[in-house]
């Protein structure tokens, strides 16, 4: 009787999509004639969202004018599906975007709200926004900006949102029109907004950060927390996720709304992931870099937690891993093979990641 190998692996950032993760490690399996294979793509809300979502569902890509992260005219795109529009924040404010050149108090994310606006004025009643790899940290206060709402200083004077303004709002007025839609966040972490496990500390170096500058953005994330409490008697400081895509999902929750799901979570509730893992005799997932980031909240640790709930063995190809032998094993992974076993250096491993993603695969014991 053969046994079932389910695939389900993240994107391997900057390479590979999931879905050409999992093709790869297919064809290193092929010559196993005594499994079935079957493939499903996933993803926590960061970048390459939008692609398993189309996966699922004919979802139609629609495209639209939008800004970068330094609001320079670009193309950019969203899914819709009936009344359900699908927008994912790397597409117009993500990192990749500023090829290197990290502006942490000046980028932003208009462009995200330009995708939104175009959204629910063509009608979508459901919108979900996958936070991760974005740019910048102004509390998702570009995002509504994009959106119609308007930040005032202390003189009454029209802001221009990004990391380095927050601190300086005093006012948030709304757009004049109402929009009857809900509003759900997908993020891939758990830092709460502000302070030390907050948006700024945790992840403002990733993005350009010195260390006098997440002091700032830190501080400019409280001024927006105060205003939030103030205006809408909502405390989004310690929310949960609230510090995913620099603060945006406290942002968006407390003038918005809007409702912060675990992106992974979400993904296994509409793709039935965990039925298939349970009928799964094995699971092979992997991502970009493994480390103790994957672990809290991403798609590897996630998996791991189930797996380990169904007691169904895990293996791991990865681009990079640095987690210990005593980290692996106590996450549940059963085997990790990486593709710089292969390849002579980083650059190698990117520009041939699916040749070696295969070969990976074909070495796989079990």
């Amino acid at each position: 009787m053969k046994k079932n190998i389910l695939i389900v692996s993240d994107k391997f950032k900057g390479s590979l999509s999931s879905l050409e993760v999992g093709r790869a490690i297919s064809d290193g399996l092929q010559d196993r004639n005594n499994y079935d294979i079957e493939i499903q793509p996933i993803a926590d809300g960061g970048d390459g969202t939008l692609e398993v979502f189309q996966y699922l569902l004919p979802y139609k890509t629609i495209e639209v004018k939008s800004y970068d992260p330094r609001r320079n005219p670009i193309s950019a795109h969203y899914l819709r599906h009936l009344d359900t529009a699908v927008i994912e924040m790397a597409i117009a404010s993500g990192i990749t975007l500023l090829n290197n050149q990290l502006s942490p108090m000046l980028s932003d994310a208009y462009g995200t709200g330009i995708l939104i606006r175009h959204a629910v004025e063509n009608g979508a009643k459901e919108v979900i926004i996958g936070l991760g790899g974005s740019c910048s940290t102004e509390g998702g206060t570009s995002i509504l900006e994009g959106m119609g709402f308007k930040f005032y200083d202390k003189d009454r004077n029209l802001l221009k949102m990004n990391g380095q303004n927050m601190i300086r709002v005093q006012e948030i007025e709304p757009p004049d029109y109402k929009w009857n839609v809900n509003y759900t966040l997908l993020s891939d972490v758990r830092n709460i907004m502000c302070g030390l496990q907050g948006a700024a500390y945790i992840y403002g170096a990733q993005k350009g950060a010195n260390k006098e500058q997440v002091k700032k953005l830190d501080e400019g994330l409280k001024n927006l927390c105060k205003i939030i409490l103030n205006r809408n008697s909502i405390d989004v400081s310690m929310l949960q996720g609230a510090g995913a895509a620099g603060g945006a999902g406290g942002g968006l929750s407390g003038l918005l709304g809007a409702k912060i799901e675990n992106g992974f979570n979400y993904i296994n509730h509409i793709s039935h992931l965990e039925h298939k893992v349970q009928n799964a005799d094995i699971i092979i997932t992997g991502e970009g870099q493994l480390d103790r980031q994957s672990l809290s909240g991403k798609v590897v640790g996630q998996l791991a937690e189930m797996t380990t709930l169904y007691q169904k063995p895990l293996y791991c190809i990865v681009g990079k891993n640095t987690l210990t032998p005593s980290e692996i094993s106590e996450a549940g992974i059963t085997g990790i093979h990486s593709l710089m076993e292969c390849a002579t250096d980083l650059s190698d491993a990117i520009e041939h990641a699916y040749k070696y993603t295969t070969v990976c695969a074909s070495n796989l014991e079990f």
